[in-house]
């Protein structure tokens, strides 16, 4: 018998959903043809998907599968949680305006199934048109009142096997890139900056330079190899020493800029090293939480409970675990670092409520 939720009403501030037959994204075609048979359908994305891609995912891509509410929801449910935000997903309509359709289905959604859809929408716009994007963003904000924030993947490496979401290194230095993304703060967004850890100065600059655009950090800056190999970054215990120490003092160099706060969020990713996502059986709740605890703790320390917030980034770290052992690992740390109540419901809830400024649950 399972113990309770950590907290029975919480909150999920990071998923993605995804109709593959019925919305622009770059796997439709394949899924509209080979969607039948899901062994001809894997074998074709491994030859026709890029390899660092592919690896990203993990063996089992969920990003060839539907994930909408009902499938999240089934996911949710024994967790406790009762609301969500769905942050962008790969929508490819052209267009500078076409990222606003993401916006226009999910507001359907919203009025289709009503508190089963998602709270708050985090959308995509192109940061690099400057000044031109206040249309865009006035667009998404106009699409659904739901409209919270933006994100702009901003993750960049130099190893050809870890996947780089930018179209370019260091995009926030260009002052182009820059101009679109104060934008953000004359239309009362948010930004989810999405790095990988060896860019977290370079966010940290960012974030001092122009301080009125509140940020939160997606999956604690995603330490490349922390938890074991990947490709071989992270292959021995001094390789993985020196990624978690640059990791610490890219957290502490962001956490230093008050309007940055953190999700405890993507540990589970391929990418992180832990590899259980090549595992038959995957961790239980003790052993999930005996990996996590450390860098959960290190985030913890580095952002304060007050700008931490848990997340499960499902379905991507759904590859290797289900939410429920995902929540109830969370709750296991929260009781090893001896926290007290309040500060499980700012980490579970509250946090995620004011930073997206969600209503309560009906």
């Amino acid at each position: 018998m399972h113990a309770p939720p950590p907290v029975t009403d919480s909150v999920d501030p990071h998923i993605h959903l995804w109709d593959v037959r019925g919305t622009p994204r770059r796997v439709r075609p394949l899924v509209r043809l080979l969607g039948w048979n899901r062994r001809l359908l894997d074998l074709a994305a491994k030859r026709l998907f890029p390899r660092d891609l592919l690896q990203f995912f993990g063996e089992r891509n969920h990003a060839l599968e539907d994930y909408l509410p009902p499938h999240y929801l089934g996911d949710a449910r024994p967790a406790g949680i009762t609301q969500y935000v769905h942050v962008q997903a790969g929508w490819e309509r052209p267009g500078p305006l076409g990222p606003v359709g993401e916006t226009v289905w999910l507001e359907q959604l919203r009025r289709a199934l009503g508190p089963l859809a998602p709270a708050g929408v985090v959308a995509y716009a192109d940061l690099r048109l400057g000044d031109a994007v206040d249309e865009v963003l006035a667009a998404h904000r106009a699409a659904s009142p739901a409209t919270r924030g933006v994100r702009y993947m901003l993750t960049w490496h130099e190893h050809p096997l870890v996947h780089s979401y930018a179209p370019a290194p260091a995009l926030t230095r260009d002052p182009q890139w820059r101009r679109g993304y104060a934008a953000l703060a004359r239309h009362e967004l948010s930004f989810d900056a999405w790095v990988y850890h060896e860019q977290l100065g370079e966010l940290a600059a960012l974030a001092r330079d122009i301080p009125e655009v509140r940020v939160v950090l997606c999956h604690v800056g995603t330490p490349v190899g922390l938890g074991g190999s990947f490709h071989g970054i992270g292959a021995d215990a001094g390789a993985r020493d020196r990624i978690r120490g640059a990791w610490l003092e890219g957290l502490a160099e962001l956490a230093a800029c008050p309007n940055v706060h953190c999700k405890l969020s993507g540990l589970t990713m391929p990418v992180i090293g832990f590899g259980f996502h090549e595992r038959a059986h995957k961790p239980d709740v003790e052993e999930l939480a005996a990996a996590l605890e450390s860098p959960l703790r290190a985030a913890i320390d580095a952002f304060g409970v007050e700008r931490c917030m848990f997340a499960s980034n499902f379905p991507v770290d759904k590859v290797s675990t289900t939410l429920d052992t995902l929540w109830r690992a969370f709750g296991r740390v929260v009781d090893r670092l001896e926290l007290d109540d309040a500060a499980r419901r700012r980490l579970f809830r509250d946090n995620a409520r004011a930073f997206y400024r969600l209503n309560a649950a009906a």
